[in-house]
């Protein structure tokens, strides 16, 4: 019972967020899992004590076997464009300090016949307003 007392004093003691405290970045995808532009943004937490610098790595094999730094650098955030299908894998890690969790997003962009259909329509509109817009100024002319 007396080494119990001793614990608990010893425990109150100790501030709560020195036992919490974690160098870790918190690496977070702002952007949903599955992204249909092939754009993806990235934020990341990190204690007060971790300033940086910062360093980003991507791969398509969630091991890293072949990792691509994708940011370094002193912000805690960033935007990345121009992916092609696939799944993408990030950790973060401060400078001499351990990765964080890998985080993973899927790119699937929308299909090409989508795109063509839109574009189609698109057109179909433009001529049509553009028709309208020459009909209504013949129309005034005479």
């Amino acid at each position: 019972m007396f080494y119990l007392s001793i614990f608990f004093v010893l425990l109150s003691i100790v501030q709560p967020s020195k036992l919490a405290r974690s160098d870790i970045p918190d690496l977070q995808v702002i952007s949903t899992s599955e992204s249909r532009q092939g754009i993806i943004k990235l934020e990341w937490k990190a204690n007060a004590d971790v300033q940086g610098p910062f360093e980003l790595q991507q791969d398509l094999d969630p091991a890293f076997t072949s990792p691509v730094i994708v940011y370094s650098g002193y912000e805690k955030g960033t935007f990345i464009s121009g992916l092609p299908n696939g799944i993408y894998h990030y950790r973060l890690k401060a400078e001499n300090e351990n990765w964080s969790d890998t985080r993973s997003v899927e790119i699937k962009h929308y299909s090409l016949n989508l795109a063509l259909s839109l574009m189609a329509i698109g057109a179909i509109v433009f001529f049509i307003t553009l028709g309208l817009i020459w009909q209504s100024s013949k129309t005034k002319t005479e």
